[in-house]
């Protein structure tokens, strides 16, 4: 048999495997639902690494994304020459391993149990409590304050931790709630910055995390932050300058009810919890529910990463731009402060990365060169700390096109100056379940490149 008669055979099987998986899902009813019952486990879940390099392969993934009956999660994003991470319930493993024979796709398998990492990342809070031990002779709160940063904690301890500082330095600090979720939890802000004595408005710095639910490591890097610019206020003259000159608006939650849901119900939850109407489906992507280019990219909506219109999609860009109340919050107390803020940072994992504008789109913006230059910067110092690489770049370029964007909206509309996304720890081998004994590696890295950048963009 001829090889291309052979290629054409294996992909005819790939497409009837497919269909019949399609016809045996509109019979039980097809789509995911969440109804917020019982407690999501992921044993026997494995995630592949695939490597896809024809549009025969890529053609055949975009299919796998739209067929429901598999319950395939996509963690990172397909395009061609470049991997993407996808877990694999158990019952769909024969599928997978028929499907990536049949078409040729390079893949390895780089999470053997998914429950298994859930399992130990909760392990770990004790290791991580334990490396904490050394710093019990800190003067008042600071150890129970440092003790709360070096854990996963919980929507309500975040909130509770946020308000004991601006009770306990209201010198420097005070809280700020910007509004409410969905499900009525308050979005709450810490302002950090000493009051300009002549009562004089002082630029600003942006920095939220906590957008997608499963991503832990993200508001626990901005809490890492707010510890450093609190407790090293009296005594590191590079943080004093920056908290007197600086006014640092932080958000460590911005999808609270999301973020709250992967600790009682499902670990790996990604959007926000809002309802539908017409859909068993929940949530929408907060990061792509931004009214700027909204399920609009300049390469179309390849693989429905753009922004997806099905509400059971992990990307739904909800049913038009803002239609969540957690972004419109934000984005209000944003569009208020517009001119005083010079500096926007938006925390997700995973992948390590130091993202530049835009994602909609392979063009850049007309200040592309000084963009670059200050990412460059700050990779270069995070990477100093612990040898951390991060790749510096558009996520149109180096990742996917994306629409409805928190940094192209603060770009594109708040008119920000510098607006970045940072995909946190790691490069795959825990993925979104990071251990909690790398909070505190991770936030000291990412302090070293906010730091750097901060002090740099003072100097304009």
């Amino acid at each position: 048999m001829s090889e291309p008669n052979a290629h054409i055979i294996a992909r005819s099987r790939t497409l009837l495997l497919l269909l019949l998986l399609t016809i045996n899902c509109s019979f039980l009813g097809g789509f995911s639902t969440d109804d917020g019952g019982s407690v999501a486990t992921f044993e026997g879940h494995k995630v592949f690494r695939l490597h896809p390099n024809t549009e025969s392969q890529l053609k055949t993934l975009s299919e796998l994304t739209s067929n429901r009956q598999l319950g395939l999660d996509f963690w990172g994003e397909p395009s061609a020459n470049k991997s993407i991470d996808i877990r694999v319930p158990p019952e769909s493993l024969n599928n997978i391993f028929t499907i990536l024979r049949d078409t040729g796709v390079r893949y390895e398998i780089i999470i053997n149990d998914v429950q298994r990492l859930i399992d130990e990342e909760n392990g770990s809070s004790t290791r991580s409590r334990r490396s904490l031990s050394n710093r019990r002779h800190m003067d008042g709160p600071w150890y129970l304050w440092y003790n709360q940063v070096g854990r996963y904690a919980r929507y309500g301890e975040i909130n509770s931790w946020l308000g004991s500082i601006a009770s306990s330095e209201p010198h420097i600090a005070s809280l700020i709630n910007i509004g409410t979720s969905s499900e009525g939890r308050a979005i709450n802000v810490i302002k950090i910055g000493k009051p300009n004595s002549r009562g004089r408005t002082k630029p600003a710095i942006w920095i939220d995390g906590g957008m997608h639910g499963r991503e832990w490591i993200s508001p626990a890097t901005v809490n890492y932050i707010i510890l450093q610019l609190v407790m090293h206020y009296n005594t590191d003259k590079v943080i004093q300058k920056l908290v007197n000159q600086y006014d640092w608006y932080l958000l460590p939650l911005s999808n609270p009810d999301g973020y709250e849901y992967t600790h009682t119900k499902n670990r790996l939850w990604r959007k926000t919890r809002s309802r539908t109407r017409g859909s068993r489906c929940r949530g929408v992507d907060a990061n792509r529910n931004w009214a700027f280019h909204w399920m609009d990219c300049d390469g179309g909506n390849f693989f429905g990463r753009c922004g997806s219109a099905d509400p059971c999609d992990d990307t739904y860009a909800g049913t038009f731009a803002f239609s969540e109340p957690e972004t419109r919050a934000i984005a209000q107390f944003l569009t208020a402060k517009r001119r005083n803020i010079k500096l926007y940072l938006s925390f997700h994992a995973y992948s390590q990365l130091w993202l530049t504008n835009w994602g909609y789109s392979k063009r850049y913006p007309i200040d592309n060169a000084r963009l670059l230059a200050v990412a460059k910067a700050g990779a270069r110092a995070l990477r100093g700390k612990h040898g951390t690489k991060y790749r510096v770049g558009s996520p149109a370029k180096i990742l996917y096109e994306a629409g409805g964007s928190s940094f192209d909206w603060a770009k594109g509309i708040a008119k920000i100056k510098y607006t970045y996304t940072l995909e946190l720890r790691d490069l795959g081998r825990h993925g979104f379940i990071l251990p909690q004994n790398q909070i505190i590696p991770t936030g000291e890295e990412v302090w070293e490149g906010v730091k750097t950048i901060a002090q740099r963009i003072l100097k304009e």
